[in-house]
């Protein structure tokens, strides 16, 4: 494990497959952040931000009247980050090397987010707990997991593919402190004091070798290896790394198979249970943006709140959903 906790540690290889994997699950938390509610001219912190992927959607939804504060404990991921934001030219992102615990700010935050954060946590109630503490009132948290316990098989079976999502899935259950966090998220916001969270779930189902799964899948077992070109894999077998690659892919191809990527879950307070915290009542500059005066013309509300009908697969654990009903915000739109 490497010494700021998070499991892969960051080498340039890995530094390098982040990125790559915030290409392919930017749209999933996206979706989740404009679902619970992140909009223009929110102050927002962003937890554990690694190469800043996450901050730098957030500060595209604030907007320019908006801000962002993104720490990490990794001095290297927080300057791959910054020249990130250099390259997007945003002058409202602010990103810190900081522990959760390390971090003063008397302000506070409309919004704290988080993606493949509690995972890596000893105790993920208690880090709830303390990400709650820095929300105005009547903010929200919303965290992004993984779930690395529950995996589907590929579809014609691809035995190879399903081998090396099998090793990569048994490796994190291993290593991570909280590897069964995402199935356990009710009980977990609950347990914090945040109420039963709205929440929903999602797949990538993919076909086709152009889709970037083999590269995923190899290269996210790449960095579980420390970088090794080979690995072996629990049945005893020994692999090399690009060659299995280029493997699955062919194989993926030659099928027409179907593969299947980790459950994504999201999880946020709803707004019954949105942040009650007496700290930033009197300290913070100014009312939080979902506090101001709500505009009376709706002609120009925002159809991108309501999550695509593409994912109302989705398990929602606060209401039913139905042929008429649209996902409920956690913010009033009208």
């Amino acid at each position: 494990m490497s010494n700021n906790g998070y499991v892969l540690g960051h080498s340039a290889t890995e530094i390098e497959r982040l990125k790559f994997q915030a290409t392919l699950v930017r749209p999933y938390t996206q979706r989740m952040s404009v679902a619970a509610g992140l909009r223009e001219g929110m102050r927002v912190l962003d937890i554990d931000c690694g190469t800043g992927s996450v901050s730098l959607l957030a500060a595209e939804l604030t907007g320019p009247r908006g801000q962002v504060v993104a720490i990490d404990r990794s001095a290297t991921a927080i300057k791959v980050a910054v020249e990130s934001v250099r390259d997007e030219n945003l002058s409202h992102v602010d990103f810190r090397v900081s522990a959760l615990d390390d971090l003063s700010d008397v302000e506070g935050f409309d919004m704290v987010v988080g993606r493949y954060v509690l995972i890596h946590q000893p105790n993920a109630v208690e880090f709830l707990k303390k990400a709650a503490q820095f929300v105005r009132p009547g903010g929200w948290v919303a965290f992004h997991e993984l779930n690395i316990v529950d995996y589907l098989p590929s579809f014609p079976t691809i035995e190879l593919w399903d081998a090396v999502l099998k090793e990569v899935f048994t490796r994190f259950q291993k290593t991570c402190p909280e590897p069964g966090v995402a199935r356990n998220m009710v009980s977990a916001f609950v347990s914090a004091g945040l109420g039963v969270p709205d929440m929903f779930c999602e797949i990538a189902v993919v076909g086709g070798s152009n889709t970037g799964s083999p590269e995923w899948l190899i290269n996210t077992l790449r960095s579980m290896s420390d970088g090794a070109e080979q690995t072996r894999l629990a049945d005893g077998r020994e692999i090399q790394l690009d060659a299995t690659m280029v493997e699955l892919g062919r194989a993926i191809d030659a099928v027409h198979a179907q593969v299947m990527g980790p459950y994504q879950v999201r999880a946020w307070p709803t707004r019954e249970h949105a942040v009650r915290n007496d700290r930033f009542y009197l300290v913070g500059p100014r009312k939080p943006s979902y506090l101001l005066p709500r505009q009376s013309n709706t002609r120009n509300r925002s159809i991108s709140a309501i999550p695509p009908r593409s994912f109302l697969h989705q398990a929602n654990t606060s209401r039913k959903w139905g042929p008429e009903m649209k996902p409920l915000l956690s913010h009033p739109v009208d």
